[in-house]
C-alpha cells in the first residue's frame, strides 16, 4: 500500500489489511471466493475470510512450496465485486491518476484490484 492521492497516506488502509484486522471490517460470517494458482484459475473454492487467513498463515509455514501443485494452491484476487468489499476498498486512498478526469473518480470508473496470498 503506497502513497495516496493528493500527498494523503494510505497507512490507514494498510493497518486495516493487516492479518488480525482485516476480518473486523466484514460480517462475522463473511466468505470469500478463492481461486487456484494454475494458470487459467478454473478452480473456485468459497470459504469464511477467517478460514482462509488461518489456512494461508499456517499451512506449510505461510509460505507456498514450489513443488505444490495450482490447483492445491488458493488466492484471493478479483473476486472482489460485493458491497462489503466495496465498502472497504472505499477506504484506500487513489493515487493521482493523469489521465482520469474528475467525472472518473465520480462516476467511479476507476477500478482497484485486491487480493490476498501467502508468500
Amino acid at each position: 500500500v503506497g502513497s495516496g492521492n493528493k500527498g494523503t497516506s494510505n497507512d490507514h488502509f494498510a493497518n486495516l489489511t493487516k492479518q488480525e484486522h482485516l476480518p473486523l471490517n466484514f460480517p462475522p460470517d463473511f466468505h470469500v471466493t478463492l481461486t487456484g494458482s494454475d494458470s487459467l484459475s478454473s478452480h473456485r473454492r468459497t470459504i469464511p475470510l477467517k478460514q482462509y487467513l488461518y489456512e494461508i498463515m499456517n499451512n506449510n509455514g505461510g509460505e507456498t512450496r514450489p513443488d505444490q501443485l495450482g490447483n492445491q494452491t488458493w488466492y484471493l484476487f478479483g473476486e472482489t465485486h460485493s458491497g462489503e468489499w466495496a465498502k472497504f476498498l472505499r477506504q484506500y486512498n487513489l493515487p493521482s491518476c493523469h489521465s482520469c478526469t474528475e467525472l472518473h473518480y465520480q462516476q467511479r470508473l476507476i477500478a482497484l484490484s485486491f487480493g490476498i496470498g501467502n508468500v
